[in-house]
Order: C-alpha cells, then structure tokens, then sequence
C-alpha cells in the first residue's frame, strides 16, 4: 500500500533541497522518519510526498521498518542518547516529481501520512494525475496488494 506524506512548511526548502534531490550523489537512499512505521506498506510500494495540499514527489520504498538516528540529519550521525525512531528508506534515484492536489477530503493544513493507492488501476507512477486515500481498515484488507 502506498503512502502519502503531507510535510510541515517549514521542512519545505530541506525536503526538496535533501532528502529529494536525485542530483545530490551523495546521497543514494532518503528516510522520513515516523511516529511508527506504517503496518500495511512493502518494499517497492511508493511514498508520495505532499507540501500544503499539493502532490510534489514520489519514490520507490527500499524498507519500511528501518530506523533513523534521533536528532540526526544523516543515518550516519550519532542518535541523541543512542535512541533510533521508525522511519521509511527510500531510494533517491527513484525520484519523480509531479503536480496535482492530495485526495479530497485531506485539509491543506494535514500534517502526517495516509494510505493511499493509484486513482487508476493500471498507471504507473510516472503518469499517475491523483490519489484515493484508503483507510487503515481497507489498508489492512488489500494488503499486500494495493487493488
């Protein structure tokens, strides 16, 4: 199942500049980090990326249940107090940008993520115009298939 991540604003510049910026060849996987990781998503399902009610990016999920160093801005530097939280990698070089609105139904100002799945069946990600949010109890039926 994939999910749909609505960024703060004020992540806005580092989110586009770092973690999806397939140019930076430094960098070959991202993670964005959770509260806990999502229970119905897989490896190469996408995470979609959204800034105040717009759908900006997308990129294939490497793992769902990695974890990120707390306090870190790279998987490298040292946690605060040795703690790690979930977080979701996914690979830089499958970056793709896009435009068109989150799902109806999403506030503009939503802070967090949702499932969801292609609003046509058989798009790739490359062509996908729109999202479907699918809630947790759905999310728990389709998985691991997203249809």
């Amino acid at each position: 199942m994939d999910i749909l991540v609505c960024v703060p604003r004020d992540k806005e510049e580092h989110v586009r500049a770092e973690k999806l910026n397939p140019a930076n060849k430094q960098l070959t996987h991202g993670f964005w980090t959770f509260s806990g990781a999502p229970r119905y998503t897989r490896r190469d399902d996408c995470i979609w990326f959204a800034i105040y009610g717009e759908v900006f990016a997308s990129a294939r999920i490497l793992e769902v249940k990695s974890y990120f160093p707390k306090g870190g801005t790279h998987e490298d530097d040292e946690p605060e107090d040795g703690q790690y939280i979930p977080a979701v990698m996914f690979k830089t070089e499958s970056v793709l940008g896009h435009e068109f609105s989150v799902p109806r139904g999403l506030p503009p100002a939503f802070r967090g993520f949702r499932y969801v799945r292609r609003a046509d069946r058989y798009v790739q990600a490359r062509q996908t115009k729109g999202l479907e949010v699918v809630g947790a109890q759905s999310a728990k039926k389709l998985f691991p298939k997203s249809w």
